[in-house]
């Protein structure tokens, strides 16, 4: 089901491939080619770089292997197969990033700058996508939101304070109450959600420009209204209407994913 895919991180996407525009600029190592998603780059072009350091700004797929021994950098962070070219494996809008030897990456859904050295070459990896050139030899830092667009920079304020995980966190005791003969769970050992976690959450905008989070805030309280029915259904042992709750679910994980796909390079 698709919170639990979210929640494994496994987004699978069937994709083609393409990156952005490039300029020029300065760094300690030498010449550095800024690339983008924003503008299409074809394969030509590409092959000058073969060997050139290049950076880029985007976001950590979930899709990534579990290693850490490389990542696939998207325009967009949570994006689940924008880009589909059914019948595929072939990457899009999405460029593999190698870290150097011995190395390894840890996950985050922030906003991230890569500098590494463009390497052409045909590539089935490990989760069986196929490329002809990746970045390798990669380093990773943190990018500066406020060098972002305005979707980034609001996305990043709030995820920063921890809310994706908070979110998830409630979403899956919710869905486990709601859908928990999915989940062998027997009735009697259902319990009470705390919604204390909601504070916690409305805690997370303090600070925020409230007016830029209104639907992600419309979700929350949608999430937390269905939370007090499956409390007060659990406590009835009204196992019919706590099951009729699925659909609504649903409707909170979908504007939940909207919400995270939002910004975009």
């Amino acid at each position: 089901m698709k919170i639990k895919k979210l929640l494994l991180f496994v987004f699978i996407f069937l994709l083609s491939f393409n990156v952005g525009g490039c300029s020029t600029s300065k760094g300690v190592s030498g010449e550095v080619i800024e690339l983008s998603f924003a503008d299409t780059i074809s394969f030509d072009q590409i092959k000058k770089l073969d060997g050139k350091t290049v950076r880029i700004i985007g976001f950590m797929s979930t899709t990534s292997p579990l290693d850490g021994s490389y990542f696939y950098l998207q325009n967009m962070p949570y994006q689940s197969c924008p880009f589909c070219v059914p019948n595929t494996n072939v990457l899009a809008n999405t460029i593999a990033v190698y870290a150097p030897k011995g190395q390894k990456f840890s996950f985050t859904d922030l906003p991230i700058k890569v500098t590494g050295r463009i390497k052409v070459e045909d590539v089935f990896d490990q989760l069986g996508y196929f490329y002809n050139y990746r970045i390798v030899d990669a380093q990773i830092e943190r990018a500066n939101p406020q060098s972002l667009n305005r979707e980034i920079r609001i996305y990043t304020e709030l995820v920063e304070k921890g809310f994706v995980d908070a979110f998830i966190d409630i979403l899956e005791k919710v869905d486990r109450a709601v859908r928990h003969h999915l989940y062998s769970i027997d009735k009697g050992e259902l319990e009470r959600i705390e919604l204390e976690k909601f504070e916690q959450l409305h805690q997370m905008f303090i600070g925020l420009n409230i007016d830029d989070y209104q639907d992600i805030i419309e979700v929350i309280d949608k999430l937390e209204d269905i939370t007090k029915k499956v409390n007060r259904y659990i406590e009835e042992g009204n196992w019919g209407e706590l099951n009729l709750l699925s659909k609504s679910l649903e409707e909170v994980f979908d504007g939940f994913l909207i919400w995270l796909t939002k910004p975009s390079f």
